[in-house]
């Protein structure tokens, strides 16, 4: 079984999946108010239970509202500190990787068709241009995806999180 989650502030979204086949199907999901938690653990133990998956999760990928750096992240405007090894022994899953919750919205940007798109404003797109992925979630996330060796690379980023850095003082004002 996979674990997914997106982790955010204000909710996290949890969800269980089987690998049966091409694609995973999910069999389980809950959405929680991040808040009521003092630690991400104390989240996903009753998670896990209510699903009847206890030490059955083989793999999971979290994605954190949040800068990751060696598998461990502070999520944005919360207390919790995630490390994804430390989750794996304490859940006893084989592997638990995390990544930036906009670097993984923008990991998906090539399974989207064109009737997934809402064209903003009408232009003729640069086949092997950059991408960017933004949004409001419990910042301003933000991702480019970079084309590099035939395949794509995702840059996270905390867009929310920039300073305020006028050049003149036409800017200042």
């Amino acid at each position: 079984m996979i674990l997914a989650g997106d982790l955010g502030g204000t909710k996290t979204l949890l969800a269980i999946a089987e690998n049966t086949g091409t694609a995973p199907s999910i069999i389980f999901e809950k959405r929680y108010a991040s808040r009521e938690y003092g630690d991400f653990s104390s989240l996903l133990r009753p998670f896990l239970e209510e699903a009847g998956a206890t030490g059955k999760i083989d793999r999971s990928c979290l994605a954190v509202a949040g800068p990751v750096e060696n598998n461990r992240s502070k999520v944005t405007y919360l207390p919790w500190l995630i490390d994804g090894n430390a989750l794996a022994r304490e859940f006893g899953i084989d592997c638990v990787m995390l990544t930036n919750d906009f670097a993984a919205a923008a990991r998906g940007v090539e399974a989207l068709t064109p009737a997934d798109l809402v064209t903003v404003q009408a232009g003729s797109p640069i086949e092997q241009g950059i991408r960017v992925v933004v949004g409001a979630g419990t910042g301003l996330g933000v991702a480019a995806l970079v084309r590099r060796n035939g395949g794509w690379d995702v840059i996270a980023g905390e867009g929310g999180h920039v300073g305020f850095a006028p050049a003149d003082e036409e800017q200042v004002e």
